[in-house]
């Protein structure tokens, strides 16, 4: 059985995506794996030691908000797997923390996945140099082919 691995973020495209993954999925027989990657903070704002009270603070304030973050995420993913058994897709769900190209590359890899599905934000030029692309890093590195859908289906003519 195949094994899609599709991206999701939380955002307006999140439907497209998952809508576009689930029906090749569905002609495919594939099996889905639905992910998401929290964040990494960019920087911690701390001076001194690396083991400071400060630094320590911001630790345990980060954790605080990856647990936070964790438990929405995972109730949002389940209900996206729920849908797609609804409709007698396979789909069970992860999420871990880190940068987006690298821990999907990653994750694709050790799930062995065929193919890997994600949206893109539409970041072109200095910005996407700037802020970095997890589509365009997937495209270069994946261990699987690469479907970048579209936020919005062109419509037929």
């Amino acid at each position: 059985m195949s094994r899609f691995l599709v991206s999701l973020v939380r955002s307006d495209q999140s439907e497209a995506v998952f809508t576009q993954a689930l029906a090749i999925s569905r002609q495919n027989q594939a099996r889905l794996m639905l992910f998401h990657c929290l964040p990494v903070e960019e920087r911690l704002d701390y001076f001194g030691e690396v083991y400071s009270e400060e630094f320590i603070q911001n630790s345990r304030a980060l954790q605080d908000r990856v647990a936070e973050q964790r438990q929405t995420h995972q109730e949002w993913l389940a209900h996206y797997s729920q849908r797609a058994a609804d409709v007698g897709v396979a789909a069970e769900w992860d999420l871990k923390v880190g940068g987006a190209g690298y821990t999907i590359r990653e994750y694709a890899r050790h799930w062995e996945a065929n193919l890997v599905v994600i949206g893109r934000r539409g970041h072109s030029g200095l910005k996407e140099l700037i802020l970095g692309s997890a589509s365009n890093h997937l495209l270069h590195h994946a261990p699987c082919s690469v479907l970048i859908a579209q936020a919005t289906l062109p419509t037929s003519a």
